[in-house]
């Protein structure tokens, strides 16, 4: 991971290594995060379940990101969803109070902490200006736009997730553009035309 690759060993020792199986909760809804986890391999989601028993999923997190990042720091420092393993993987974790110590000692890890950060930031803002588009035409050429014209995403499946529509929508509107010249599917790539 390359975030973790500047610490030198002493301050590698102030993290704990953690294996989980897919499956395992790694931490729940409403408790209380005063770490930080950097997720070296695998993949986890936050969810909650709603009153009818359906999961909502707020965040995927995949290999090279990190969760309670956001909370640890935070002056309501609650999980707000449960942290479950979508597959079987690997993560770092440290105390809040010695990370803090390491960004004193460490002003290129913290540089790439804060980094992460910053992009974290703008994907986030991304989503919400995706969101505030009425017309799905109008959130597929802004997603265009934000990718240099090249979307890669494994399946439409993948591509509806990032437009928050439905599969059976964005296939409609692929469809659409495919027919009028405006888009073409390469390998796992959608390219605008």
């Amino acid at each position: 991971m390359n975030i973790l690759s500047s610490l030198t060993p002493d301050q590698q020792k102030k993290f704990r290594q953690i294996r989980f199986q897919k499956g395992d909760v790694l931490c729940r809804e409403g408790e209380a995060c005063d770490k930080v986890s950097f997720l070296f391999e695998g993949e986890v989601r936050i969810s909650s379940y709603t009153l009818g028993g359906n999961e909502v999923v707020y965040n995927v997190v995949k290999s090279g990101g990190m969760f309670g990042n956001n909370l640890a720091f935070s002056s309501v420092n609650e999980y707000r969803g449960n942290v479950i393993a979508s597959t079987d993987g690997l993560y770092y974790e440290i105390k809040a109070d010695d990370l803090l110590g390491i960004f004193q000692e460490n002003k290129s890890f913290l540089r790439d902490y804060l980094r992460y950060e910053a992009d974290m930031i703008k994907q986030m803002n991304a989503k919400m200006k995706i969101l505030s588009f009425p017309l799905a035409e109008e959130r597929l050429d802004y997603l265009f736009d934000l990718n240099n014209g090249i979307i890669a995403c494994k399946n439409v499946t993948e591509l509806a997730k990032s437009l928050f529509m439905s599969r059976e929508a964005c296939s409609r509107l692929i469809h659409q553009w495919q027919k009028a010249g405006k888009l073409r599917i390469d390998k796992g790539r959608f390219v605008r035309l």
